[in-house]
């Protein structure tokens, strides 16, 4: 019997086409990145109307489509390149992927918080309202106003939050991960190259933020780096879309809850105190 007949294992996968796959994927979010940035416009990103908000994020959809379907078809991946892992329990991974989403949003307190306070020591006066005018300009995505709509907030906190961002977002971050860690010896993924690709893939989503303020860059890549960790630790790219899709839509449900001024005077919140906390 020959070496070739004797060796049951699938040829190794070429480390050039994950390194296209690599740049296909980096072109991706630096144009998104300069595109956004070079948006000059008081108008958030994303339409107002629901039939404008579907064309728009179905569009955006589709420039990542092209880019990550000819990565698959130069990598043939295996469900383990992406840690999908097989069989899967999707209640205890809906249940992980809500849990994550809570530690991760009392992560980006903590360096929030300390921002906050050392831009108030700073400026005993006036460091509240800076730290406000600092604050992440989701305004610059998405109308705070239309969120009011119930329509409207149903749409992002269920297609835009698990589908557009959640899938579309954790599927460009494992596709860099895992085409990071084949420069690894011999293109082996090795643990050490799949944090390389972690904090190389944070960087780069804090920066496709930047038209949300530098604070927001900075709280986004720390998003990046938590969901990058759950990949990686867990090797569970489903937890992450989770965790990922329920972050947004209780940041969604949370602004659609505030725009109802009427329910929060009944419950005592002063309009003042609205028009602080609310995205302008």
């Amino acid at each position: 019997m020959s070496e070739s007949e004797g060796d049951s294992r699938p040829p190794k996968k070429s480390r050039g086409s994950w390194i296209v796959f690599l740049v296909l994927m980096v072109a991706y979010i630096l144009a998104a990145a300069w595109r956004g940035a070079s948006i000059r416009t008081t108008e958030p990103a994303l339409s107002s109307s629901i039939s404008g908000l579907i064309r728009d994020t179905s569009l955006a959809l589709f420039t990542f489509a092209i880019p990550f379907g000819i990565g698959l078809l130069l990598t043939k991946p295996t469900k383990g390149d992406f840690f999908i892992n097989s069989p899967m329990n999707w209640f205890i991974s809906c249940a992980l992927g809500m849990g994550w989403s809570v530690v991760l949003r009392l992560a980006i307190l903590v360096p929030a918080a300390v921002v906050a306070g050392i831009i108030i020591f700073l400026n005993p006066k006036d460091g509240i309202n800076q730290f406000v005018a600092s604050r992440p300009k989701i305004e610059n995505l998405i109308d705070p106003v239309a969120l009011a709509s119930p329509a409207y907030a149903i749409i992002c906190i269920t297609w835009l939050s698990f589908v557009v961002a959640g899938l579309r977002e954790e599927l460009w971050r494992a596709a860099v991960i895992r085409s990071v860690s084949s420069l690894g010896p011999k293109g082996n993924p090795t643990r050490m190259m799949e944090w390389v690709g972690v904090f190389l893939s944070s960087v780069m989503f804090g920066l496709a933020h930047a038209t949300q303020g530098w604070l927001g860059v900075l709280l986004t890549g720390l998003l990046g780096l938590g969901l990058g960790m759950i990949q990686v630790i867990r090797r569970s790219l489903p937890e992450a879309i989770l965790a990922h899709g329920f972050f947004d839509a209780s940041t969604f449900l949370l602004i659609f809850l505030l725009q109802q001024k009427k329910l929060l005077i009944k419950l005592g919140l002063s309009p003042e105190l609205m028009n602080q906390i609310l995205p302008r």
